[in-house]
């Protein structure tokens, strides 16, 4: 991620300095710029949902004392955002297809109009699958049955 920034920031600037010393704009370094800050933003939710750095806020966890009963609800959570990321990739789906079915090219770079449209995608699907495996791993402790006592 950090040199995806970096990329960013020295595309930025050759545009910058392109454009405003040389009088010479270049348009690929807005598209490539456009591209990196796009897929900076789906590699960050991935990995930002990878490590559970999202945001948190703790209105009902001072009033739950029942470890297992705070651990479903989190659970049960984490399953209505898995279901908004999965609605994300309809969308980010459908958005994609309109993109490769429309003809043309980007003007700087001369890819595809689809190539771009198909970043937002990617990101919904690897971020719906970080979710997938989140609840999978902590639905293994939450459903997990005690053994009777005899």
């Amino acid at each position: 991620m950090v040199f995806v920034l970096l990329a960013i920031f020295l595309l930025v600037f050759a545009a910058v300095l392109t454009r405003y010393v040389f009088h010479i704009p270049v348009g690929w370094l807005e598209e490539t710029t456009r591209f990196n800050f796009v897929v900076n933003i789906f590699l960050g939710t991935a990995l930002v949902t990878r490590q559970r750095l999202d945001i948190n806020i703790d209105v009902l966890s001072p009033l739950i004392h029942n470890v297992k009963v705070k651990n479903a609800i989190l659970w049960g959570l984490k399953l209505v955002l898995f279901g908004l990321s999965a609605w994300f990739v309809y969308l980010a789906y459908g958005y994609m297809l309109r993109g490769w079915s429309t003809p043309g090219r980007l003007s700087g770079t001369f890819l595809p109009t689809g190539s771009i449209r198909t970043v937002p995608f990617v990101g919904a699907v690897l971020w719906t699958l970080e979710i997938l495996i989140l609840l999978f791993k902590d639905g293994a402790s939450v459903f997990k049955r005690q053994g009777r006592k005899t």
